[in-house]
């Protein structure tokens, strides 16, 4: 009797490991093997200030990151789409978009102005928000993903030039960890702020390997009947019209920062509009020689600046005018603002150049170490599957004789 116990689950774990190994080598055999350009330090005699062109004046609230209900209640979402928007325009946003796991919405939507889903459906968190994009990208590794399967996924996307890819909630589980951010490359955002946890270190693993990856804070929000993570986090875009072209290009470019807004518990809808219309402002950002110096509409708490591997560089307490003088030495300079509101605002960093905007470097597909992965992934496939006929065929006529 325990024999045959044992025999039972033997068999039963035997064929659970059997399924998911057949998963994981049949995805595998679309997966690329990269060459990773090495990490590399922002350098040059120049700086690339993505708040050049800012408008305090024409600035746009924006949420990114909500879940509606979809694909028949099988995904964590809630609310239809369209209470989603209706909520957060209430709440004095200028932009709500609906991002839905693989899914976009097939008819019109009146309030809707960039397309976005979330791309990601694996046991790891590896998850991207895909913004602009003309129809949904399918490609994916449900289970353990390696950094390649990682830059293989963002590399299809990219495949729609169209595309915005920001990498979601990186600290979020195991999404992606710093030494990943270090490698990865191709993408143009990562999502720094989200109400399940901030990704500084991992951002500043990015910067600090020479990825110029700007940021964007979103609620990531699934069910407005808790008004816990309700108006949070938002990406503050400056941009002369809501049209999604301007939208998008100042965003790629830099030219937006993140917001923590803080919310007590038991805010109302009306409370929030109205901490969101009292919100500090970023006056400007500007670069004067080697010194970057930020004027601010109301006097903050105070300044810090960061940089390379997120080190402090230098603190300021109790003013609306702060500046950093560039050391020879610094790649980079982020800086995060803290007011007696307890709101909080993060800057995009201002970066070393050579001139003009730094570029994503350019990853390299190892073709031959490819070629042999993809063998070894195809025959693990086609041997488990194989195994599996067979056992089903002898299942099958042992059943045929009972």
């Amino acid at each position: 009797m325990i024999r045959k116990s044992f025999k039972i689950i033997f068999r039963t774990l035997a064929a659970i490991a059997s399924f998911f190994a057949l998963i994981y080598t049949g995805c595998n055999t679309g997966n690329n093997i990269y060459m990773f350009p090495k990490e590399a330090s922002f350098t040059g005699d120049q700086y690339y200030n993505p708040y050049r062109g800012w408008d305090h004046e024409k600035t746009r609230l924006c949420n990114f990151h909500a879940h509606a209900r979809a694909w028949g209640g099988i995904t964590n979402g809630h609310d239809s789409r369209e209470y989603i928007r209706e909520r957060y325009k209430q709440a004095g946003y200028d932009v709500c978009e609906v991002s839905d796991y693989f899914h976009m919405s097939e008819e019109e939507e009146p309030n809707a102005i960039i397309s976005v889903y979330e791309h990601g459906l694996n046991v790891g968190k590896h998850h991207q928000l895909v913004l602009n994009a003309p129809e949904v990208n399918w490609k994916e590794f449900p289970l353990a993903q390696s950094i390649h399967n990682k830059q293989t996924v963002i590399n299809s996307i990219r495949e729609d030039t169209q595309a915005v890819v920001a990498l979601a909630h990186p600290a979020f589980t195991v999404g992606y960890s710093e030494d990943d951010l270090k490698k990865l490359t191709n993408y143009h955002l990562i999502e720094v702020l989200n109400h399940r946890k901030f990704s500084f270190k991992e951002w500043d693993a990015a910067l600090s390997a020479g990825r110029p990856a700007f940021l964007i804070a979103d609620d990531d929000i699934h069910d407005l009947s808790s008004m816990s993570y309700f108006t949070r986090n938002a990406t503050l875009i400056s941009s002369p019209t809501l049209e999604k072209d301007s939208l998008l290009n100042n965003l790629t470019r830099g030219n937006a920062l993140g917001v923590e807004i803080y919310m007590g518990d038991g805010e109302t809808l009306e409370m929030r509009r109205q901490k969101i219309l009292d919100m500090e402002q970023l006056i400007s950002a500007k670069m004067a020689g080697d010194t970057f110096k930020v004027s601010l509409s109301h006097v903050a708490d105070t300044v810090r600046f960061y940089g390379r591997e997120g080190h402090l560089m230098k603190r300021l307490h109790n003013t609306k005018l702060a500046d950093y003088p560039f050391d020879p030495s610094d790649p980079y300079i982020r800086t995060v603002i803290d007011f007696p509101s307890r709101n909080q605002m993060y800057l995009n960093p201002v970066l070393r150049t050579t001139g003009g905007k730094p570029t994503m470097p350019t990853v390299q597909t190892d073709r031959l170490n490819t070629l042999l992965y993809r063998t070894m992934m195809f025959l693990a496939f086609a041997s488990i599957l194989i195994l599996w006929i067979r056992w089903l065929r002898t299942k099958f006529k042992t059943k045929g004789k009972t």
